[in-house]
């Protein structure tokens, strides 16, 4: 069955492995529209109605197009590829249609300046990347007006400048955010980038946000999440990654919050109150609750939680 989705694929110019027995079936087409591994062969080939490119071979650098000639490319994968940092991304600006384009697990430590010209762009990916900051306004034209973002993972706040961190707030198509926030980051103001960051949540909060996940280290507070407002009603997974332990339950969790479904949390301390809340979420599937110490008996009433399907909660020694 795969091996007829393969042909049939090929046939319809649908997608094209270079290197595969298929490939020569795809240039008598005279049209490729997707492609999943690159070679020298691509420079025989009509690259103009390209949509989709995944670069994954080490020593395709070499002979891999210029992006100019993917005119029409949609999504750009350099997922894993250790030789991006060879490959010329100053013409990335040239395309116009680009919804998604992923870095991670590059060694790239620098973001081509022509990011904050793809005002189509859905989706950027740099997680596991040498790259921490935020496109800041090096033009006139910074990310605030990447309107159409939607995604955005992988990058460092306090090493992000203030001003780009305050346009964030202006994606207000924004779905998931992917941030990293540590105070010992060589940032001489962090109160005011947690000031700032705050007010783009309030911002993004009160728009599309679906996915929120910070990762911080063991001494970087995160006392700020607590005056989240107005109620983020759109937020369906919370994801916490830090040794902190909040010592306040945020009071933007509430049974009103009816869209939350996942929920990775840490508190200080876990009371009747708390579970209460906790117990009443209608939505809530997942919930990873890790607690510096317990203030009451673990008890959830019967019809509690109805839909929890996963429920972890770390148990560590005195």
């Amino acid at each position: 069955m795969m091996l007829e989705l393969v042909s049939k694929s090929s046939e319809d110019n649908f997608t094209n492995a270079i290197g595969h027995v298929q490939t020569d079936s795809a240039k008598r087409q005279g049209l490729i529209r997707r492609l999943s591994e690159l070679a020298s062969v691509l420079a025989d080939e009509d690259l103009s109605h390209v949509r989709s490119l995944t670069v994954t071979i080490p020593s395709c650098t070499k002979h891999l197009p210029s992006l100019v000639e993917f005119e029409a490319l949609r999504m750009l994968d350099f997922q894993g590829y250790p030789g991006l940092q060879g490959y010329d991304l100053n013409d990335i600006d040239e395309l116009f249609q680009l919804k998604y384009l992923s870095l991670r697990g590059t060694l790239i430590s620098k973001q081509p300046l022509g990011i904050v010209r793809l005002y189509g762009l859905e989706t950027l990916d740099i997680r596991d990347t040498h790259i921490e900051e935020l496109p800041s306004k090096i033009i006139p034209n910074g990310i605030g007006n990447m309107s159409n973002l939607r995604v955005i993972t992988g990058f460092n706040i306090t090493k992000s400048s203030l001003g780009a961190l305050e346009e964030l707030g202006n994606l207000t198509s924004l779905k998931e955010l992917h941030v990293q926030l540590h105070s010992r980051d060589g940032s001489q103001n962090f109160e005011r980038y947690e000031e700032i960051l705050l007010s783009s949540l309030c911002k993004l909060g009160s728009c599309k946000l679906q996915s929120l996940w910070i990762y911080s280290d063991n001494w970087t507070p995160l006392r700020f999440l607590d005056s989240w407002s107005p109620l983020p009603s759109s937020l369906h997974r919370f994801q916490m990654t830090t040794d902190y332990h909040l010592r306040k339950f945020p009071k933007w969790i509430a049974p009103a919050l009816d869209s939350l479904a996942y929920l990775n949390i840490n508190l200080a301390k876990a009371t009747e109150e708390v579970l209460g809340i906790l117990g009443e979420m209608p939505a809530l599937i997942s919930l990873q609750l890790s607690i510096e110490r317990c203030g009451a008996n673990l008890l959830f009433e019967e019809a509690a939680l109805p839909k929890l399907e996963k429920f972890e909660l770390p148990f560590f020694p005195l």
